[in-house]
């Protein structure tokens, strides 16, 4: 029976901080077509939803889809360093039926890992060639009247948004994460 006793007290330890089983199916991401789905989750903007695409040898990364737009643009790797990696092939787009549980919280890249503290940000990629960068999350600023959606490199102790604006990568500290509320 003390057996018993303390395999429960510590599973219910270990659960407290897991999201209820239902988190699965709160979100989910579908093959992009060049058509936005009726339950695609929109940036915050008319004309934009969030998406990822996968880079060949890179990773899963966060993107901007435009209802306009056959082909998105991520921030991946070039020769040197990082650079823009224009795609119309393995993108999908992020879809809840319920897109009430999702919502935005504002972080900065020195706060992210303590802001996040009994939250759920979504994860939208993983950087597969340099591992030390790990899941992106979903994050998003609000420039020039509009919005800009990018991956948040939450794994590192600086935690910036990187995103595209025009033919220019653009990092910030401020941002907006998308966590699951339930």
């Amino acid at each position: 029976m003390q057996r018993l006793t303390i395999i429960i007290f510590f599973f219910s330890i270990g659960t407290s901080t897991i999201p209820p089983l239902s988190i699965e199916r709160a979100y989910y991401w579908r093959e992009y077509n060049n058509n936005i789905p009726s339950d695609a989750v929109p940036s915050g903007s008319d004309s934009s939803y969030i998406g990822q695409a996968y880079l060949h040898g890179q990773g899963i990364f966060v993107v901007q889809i435009f209802d306009d737009s056959k082909d998105v643009v991520a921030v991946g790797y070039g020769f040197i360093g990082l650079s823009l990696q224009k795609t119309d092939r393995v993108i999908k787009i992020l879809c809840s039926k319920n897109p009430k549980n999702l919502t935005w919280v504002a972080s900065n890249n020195k706060h992210f890992h303590v802001d996040m503290i009994r939250r759920y940000p979504l994860v939208g990629g993983f950087d597969h060639k340099d591992a030390t960068n790990g899941m992106m999350y979903i994050g998003r600023v609000r420039r020039n009247g509009g919005i800009k959606i990018g991956p948040i490199r939450g794994m590192v102790e600086d935690a910036k948004i990187m995103y595209v604006d025009g033919t220019v990568i653009v990092t910030e500290e401020q941002y907006e994460v998308l966590v699951y509320a339930y």
